[in-house]
């Protein structure tokens, strides 16, 4: 590929059309001209947060460090002091193994299931970055009020900093009849609701990514994402829907699904709530139907599929945090990317305990933790924006 402009770099960036390990990929690498779009690359989540920060085992050592010198180490006593709780859980273990039963937290109360079903998504941290094609970012939680503009032929409007949504007015057409693409970028402790061109309306997660086009032509709508998203699909047509995450595609026509990457490391995760969707290896036809309950998770092994609680999966975008039978280190990986936190485990084991329970987003993290160690005798040391795990 001859050397372009930075903006049409972007533009194939956006729209998938550079893949990793190609020969223009590469190019984007190394050009010097080409810094801003790689920064627009990490932001886009094509460089991992996990990759950036220190080694979890290196933490750990820093903080016992840090609790002997509180225990007077130094020799005088004034060395820094960790603060430490002992917590317990609002998790009920293998609770009541034989039914879905969550634990409400703050009245105590236990209810039978999870129902979301007409529920509109709640948002409650909006905080979102929209990078438009020619790499301009808006910081849409520093927009006031009800605020609407124009561009690439749609109109954007952005609903008291709830929610933006896109309207096309004509066939929004850049350069060479391409339409230009933008991505969403949500940060740990963010969420935010989107409502693209075809009337869809996407909840973007902490820590997601949304790359979509202004408007739908073609007779194929695609967006791509990274993190997790809840989507309720606009029928259109007979014009199929595609979420390409990693390495999978979820294809719908009118559903409400949630798909996420925010799982183990390559695996695609789809949970559908109504409706069906066919999920593949991308780019490829076949793969599997989902019914509603059922949630598929991709990975380079194939595609397995389970039934599951489709309520309770996407309750995230319903304010709660709903975990049944969830490991601690899963939990864990929520609650960083919500709270802009970091878990530590003292033993590799304390990560693969099972959990059962419910908790309310707004929720402070020191809330949430003494709520997960009533019943598991772990203790949790909160400080500087990190927990460290271990056994009382």
């Amino acid at each position: 590929m001859k050397t372009i402009d930075a903006k049409k770099w972007l533009r194939l960036l956006l729209s998938g059309e550079i893949a990793p390990d190609s020969p223009s990929w590469q190019q984007l690498m190394e050009e010097d001209g080409l810094k801003e779009v790689r920064k627009t690359l990490v932001e886009l989540k094509e460089v991992h947060r996990e990759d950036l920060t220190p080694a979890r085992e290196a933490i750990w050592r820093r903080v016992e460090e840090a609790r002997w010198r509180g225990k007077g180490g130094r020799g005088d006593g004034r060395g820094f002091r960790w603060r430490r709780r002992a917590v317990a859980a609002a998790v009920v273990l293998p609770l009541l193994l034989a039914g879905a039963w969550w634990l409400s937290v703050g009245d105590g109360v236990m209810e039978k299931g999870v129902t979301i079903d007409g529920a509109a998504p709640v948002v409650t941290n909006n905080l979102a970055t929209l990078v438009l094609g020619d790499g301009e970012r808006l910081e849409l939680a520093s927009v006031s009020g009800d605020t609407a503009w124009r561009r690439a032929g749609a109109t954007l409007s952005l609903d008291g900093k709830r929610a933006l949504s896109y309207r096309v007015d004509k066939r929004a057409k850049g350069e060479k009849g391409e339409s230009e693409w933008h991505a969403m970028l949500v940060p740990r402790r963010g969420e935010y609701q989107l409502t693209l061109a075809d009337g869809t309306r996407v909840f973007l997660n902490s820590e997601s990514t949304l790359r979509f086009p202004v408007s739908f032509d073609g007779g194929r709508r695609q967006v791509f994402l990274e993190g997790e998203g809840y989507f309720e699909v606009a029928r259109s047509g007979g014009d199929s829907f595609v979420v390409t995450a990693g390495g999978a595609d979820v294809r719908a026509l009118g559903t409400r699904f949630n798909v996420s990457t925010h799982a183990a490391a390559g695996e695609v995760v789809a949970t559908l709530v109504e409706g069906s969707v066919r999920v593949s290896a991308r780019g490829e036809e076949g793969g599997v139907v989902l019914r509603p309950d059922e949630q598929a998770s991709a990975s380079a092994g194939g595609i397995t599929v389970r039934v599951v609680d489709a309520a309770a999966s996407v309750s995230w975008a319903h304010g709660r945090f709903c975990f049944d039978g969830a490991t601690l280190g899963s939990i864990a990986g929520q609650l960083e990317r919500w709270y802009d936190a970091e878990f530590a485990f003292e033993e590799e084991g304390l990560a693969d305990r099972l959990f059962t329970g419910m908790v309310r987003r707004e929720q402070s993290l020191e809330e949430v933790v003494e709520m997960i160690g009533r019943t598991t005798f772990l203790r949790f040391t909160l400080a500087g924006g990190r927990v460290f795990v271990s056994r009382e």
